[in-house]
C-alpha cells in the first residue's frame, strides 16, 4: 500500500511521487501526485504538489537525475494542491528553465482564494447556518502554506505552436515537447486543464480529470471530462497506453486496471446524471435543493458508485449544483434556500420512458 511521500519507479528515470487526500478533521492539505522524469538532457516535472516535505522529495528525485541542460515544469491545472511547490524550479540546476500552464488557469493558479470564494458563495445558501465563504476558504488555504505557485520562468501553453496530436487512431489538440512529452487539452476539471502523455513509456497522467464521475467547480465542463475518459479508454483498447496515473489515486494503473477505472467512471457519469434527471422529471413542479439532496442520499443506484476523490459536505453540494447547472437549471425564486429546481419548458415527453 503506497503512502504519502513514497515514490514509484514507472520506468528507468521516471518517478511518481505519492500525495495524500484532504483531511478536514486533522487540518491536513491534500497533496496531488507529481511526476519527475528525464529524457535525454531534459528534466520534466508534472505538477509539484504542496508543502515543504513534498518539495524535498521532489528535489531528492531531481538530484538523482542530474546532470540536465533543460528543465520543463508543466502544471496540469491551477488548483493549489498541484502548484504549491512550483518554486522548486529555482532550486534545481539547469541551464534553461521553463514553466507552463494553460492561460485559462493562470489567474486561478495565481489567486486560488478568489476562485474558491466564488465557488463557495454559490453554495452558501445551501450549507449550514453561519457558513461564511471567505472564512471557510481562508481556513482551508492555511493548510497548504507556504505556497509558491508563481515563478520567473512562467509562460502560458497557448504561446507555443499547437499540434494535432495523433496517438494510435485518437486525435488530440495540444503541444509537443520534442518526443519527451505530449500535453493534451482536456479542459474538463477546470477551464484550462491538461493531461500529459509520456510517449517513451506509453504512460498517461490524467491530472484531476479522473477525480470522479461529476465535476465540482464553476469553470468545469462535464462533457469534456467524459470525452477525455472515452478517448483514453479507446487508447487503452488500442494498446497506445500501457499504464495510467492521476492526481489523487495513489497507485499506478496497468492497462487492465486503467480500463476498469475509466469504464466505471463513464458508467457512473450516466448513472448519476440520469438518476438526477429522473428525480427532476418525477417531481416536475420542482424540488428544493435540500429535497434533491435527500433523494440522492437515499438512492440505491448512487450508493453503488465509487466514491469521489474528496467526499465531504462542501464538495458533495458543489457536485449537485454543478450538474444542475449542466442541465441548464437555475433556482427559481428570491429565497434560494426555498427556491425550486426544475426543467424549463417541461411537458409530457414520451422519450423519458
Amino acid at each position: 500500500m503506497l503512502k504519502y511521500l513514497d515514490s514509484v519507479e514507472l520506468a528507468k528515470q521516471y518517478f511518481l511521487i505519492i500525495g495524500r487526500h484532504l483531511d478536514l478533521e486533522r487540518k491536513q492539505a491534500d497533496v496531488a501526485n507529481a511526476i519527475v522524469y528525464k529524457k535525454g538532457d531534459t528534466l520534466y516535472l508534472i505538477d509539484t504538489g504542496a508543502l515543504p516535505d513534498f518539495r524535498q522529495i521532489l528535489l531528492d528525485k531531481c538530484a538523482l537525475l542530474q546532470p540536465v541542460n533543460r528543465l520543463i515544469l508543466v502544471n496540469t491545472h491551477g488548483h493549489i494542491d498541484h502548484v504549491g511547490n512550483n518554486i522548486v524550479i529555482d532550486q534545481i540546476e539547469a541551464f534553461e528553465k521553463y514553466h507552463y500552464i494553460s492561460a485559462h488557469d493562470l489567474t486561478l493558479m495565481q489567486n486560488n482564494r478568489n476562485y474558491f470564494i466564488q465557488n463557495f458563495k454559490n453554495i452558501m445558501m445551501f450549507m449550514a447556518k453561519g457558513f461564511n465563504p471567505e472564512k471557510r476558504v481562508d481556513e482551508l488555504l492555511k493548510f497548504f502554506e507556504p505556497v509558491h505557485a508563481n515563478t520567473q520562468h512562467l509562460n502560458v501553453l497557448e504561446s507555443l505552436p499547437s499540434h494535432n496530436i495523433t496517438i494510435g487512431h485518437i486525435y488530440w489538440s495540444g503541444w509537443k515537447f520534442d518526443e519527451g512529452l505530449y500535453v493534451l487539452r482536456s479542459e474538463g476539471h477546470t477551464r484550462g486543464h491538461v493531461i500529459v502523455y509520456l510517449p517513451e513509456i506509453s504512460h498517461i497522467h490524467m491530472g484531476d480529470e479522473t477525480n470522479g464521475y461529476c465535476n465540482l467547480f464553476h469553470d468545469c465542463d462535464h462533457l469534456k471530462s467524459l470525452e477525455s475518459h472515452t478517448k483514453v479508454l479507446s487508447m487503452l483498447n488500442e494498446g497506445s497506453i500501457k499504464s495510467m496515473t492521476d492526481g489523487h489515486s495513489f497507485q499506478v494503473y496497468n492497462q487492465e486496471q486503467a480500463k476498469i477505472k475509466l469504464e466505471e467512471l463513464i458508467n457512473a457519469h450516466y448513472v448519476y446524471e440520469n438518476t438526477l434527471r429522473g428525480l427532476l422529471l418525477k417531481h416536475s413542479k420542482g424540488l428544493t435543493f435540500k429535497e434533491i439532496q435527500y433523494h440522492l442520499d437515499r438512492s440505491e443506484q448512487l450508493k453503488s458508485l465509487a466514491k469521489t476523490g474528496n467526499p465531504n459536505p462542501i464538495f458533495n453540494t458543489l457536485m449537485v449544483l454543478s450538474k444542475l447547472r449542466d442541465f441548464g437549471i437555475l433556482p427559481e425564486g428570491e429565497n434560494l434556500e426555498k427556491s425550486l429546481f426544475k426543467f424549463q419548458g417541461f411537458h409530457s415527453n414520451r422519450f423519458n420512458d
